[in-house]
């Protein structure tokens, strides 16, 4: 996975989420999609609560 720098995720619900967070905390550049906006903010909020407790995780 080291050699991977761009990662794709498609559908930003519960399992999508975990999928981006933790590729972030690798430090991947994540491109996300779903084909509902509105999932933008809670993807947001959800990187934003989770975040400190990725970074120690990982």
């Amino acid at each position: 996975m080291s050699q991977i720098k761009t990662i794709a995720v498609i559908g930003t619900g519960v399992i999508g989420t975990g999928w981006i967070i933790r590729f972030l905390a690798h430090n991947k550049i994540v491109h996300a999609y779903d084909k509902d906006i509105k999932l933008k903010k809670n993807l947001i909020a959800e990187i934003k609560r989770a975040w400190p407790y990725s970074k120690k995780t990982f």
